[in-house]
Parts: C-alpha cells; structure tokens; sequence
C-alpha cells in the first residue's frame, strides 16, 4: 500500500470528522394560537406592558443597551433575558440570536441609572442602563442547539407574564425576570417579579428560575457575586 493513498485516505477521514462534527443552528419553531395583527405580526403582549410608562422604560434601557425593538419581529429567533436586583439597581441581560446557520450569544450587566429631582433623596425617573459590560459569549452550534433544546423544554416561549397568573401577590422594590422573545412575524413578552420567592407554589416561577439556573451553570452570575459593584 502506498505511502501517497494511505496520506489522501487521512485526509478524506478528517474532512468526514469536520464536516460531521459542524452543526448549523437548529431554530424551532414558535406556534401560538394568537391571530396577527393587521400588519401580519403576532404580538403576545399583556396589557400591563401596553401602558405608555412601560414602553418608556423599555425604550430606554434598549437605547442605552445598543438594542433594536423586537415588538415588529425578527429575521430569526432572539430571546433577550433580563434579571433585575430590585434593591441594588443592578441588572444582567442574556442575548441569544439566531443569525442565518449560527448563533450569537451575548451577556450584559449593568447598572439602572435613575436620576433625583429637586431635594435630595427625592426619585425622579428611570434613565436607562448604566456601567455596562458586556461579554461574547462562546458555543459551538451544537452546544447552543442544545442549549436552546434546554430553554424551550422548559417552556421559555409559554411561561405567563405575572400580571396573568392568579395570586401573584408584589411587594414593594422588587427585581425580577423580563423575557422577550421574537421570531418572524412573532414578539411576546413577560415579566416575573423574584420568582424565586414564588416558585415553590407557582410552576411559571419555578420554571423561570429553573432558566436562570440553566443560564449561571454554563455562564456564570457576577450578580451572585458580594464583591461585584456594578
């Protein structure tokens, strides 16, 4: 046997592992029972988040963030995941997009700038992000289809927004969890104030602190971390 077939009989062996090793992005489909709007966009937005002070503050935490309004859709799948500490002002947001065959995942902190008016003490209003970082994140497009697999097992394009599930008591200066989701032709989002305190009884919560868990194992959480200042 030659020294020339068994060199092209190596190669043509890695050539087969690299191209079975490369995944293209695997995007799932979204389906919902909603009807389009009249510009053919299906928009799953509660109520509570329709009132014109909670599109200002969405507006201006995209404006300071460097993000797009997903409320017309999006060319593939993106889910933004934004985690608030109530008390401290500090946020984490986790990007995920679909761009053609490969994703792209990004995470942010970040701190909420909120301006005082007039005495001293006295809050005014919400000025957007503040102190940001922001980090790229590194998957292979099998590891971030099965990370995606993991989200939506877990029902992160079906979970309620918390003004829609009974009981959903608030106390006062609470963080929480907001998620936007958008596709073609499709936005929805949600918020749960501290899942966390609610998930024993509540499966949205649970499954939604089941998500930001998924998020800390393969991500990490400076949030979690007593000496991150923001």
């Amino acid at each position: 046997m030659s020294k020339s077939f068994l060199f092209n009989c190596f190669y043509i062996f890695l050539f087969a592992v690299t191209i079975g090793c490369k995944q293209d992005a695997k995007v799932p489909i979204i389906k919902t029972n909603l009807h389009p709007d009249q510009d053919g966009v299906i928009r799953d937005i509660p109520p509570d988040h329709k009132t014109e002070h909670k599109q200002l503050l969405k507006q201006k935490t995209e404006k300071t963030l460097g993000l797009s309004d997903l409320q017309n859709g999006s060319k593939g799948l993106e889910i933004r995941i934004y985690d608030g500490e109530g008390m401290t002002y500090q946020g984490r947001l986790f990007l995920l997009r679909n761009e053609g065959s490969v994703w792209k995942g990004e995470l942010y902190y970040y701190r909420d700038s909120i301006s005082h008016a007039g005495e001293e003490g006295v809050m005014g209003g919400y000025e957007g992000a503040t102190a940001i970082e922001k980090h790229e994140l590194k998957q292979t497009s099998g590891e971030w289809n099965d990370f995606v697999n993991q989200l939506f097992e877990l029902d992160i394009d079906k979970l309620r927004d918390y003004s829609l599930i009974p009981k959903y008591s608030l106390g006062s200066d609470e963080g929480g969890v907001l998620v936007e989701i958008a596709q073609d032709k499709f936005y929805k989002i949600y918020q749960m104030p501290t899942p966390s305190a609610r998930e024993e009884r509540i499966k949205d919560a649970k499954q939604i602190v089941q998500i930001l868990e998924l998020i800390d194992q393969k991500f990490g959480n400076k949030l979690k971390d007593s000496t991150y200042s923001g």
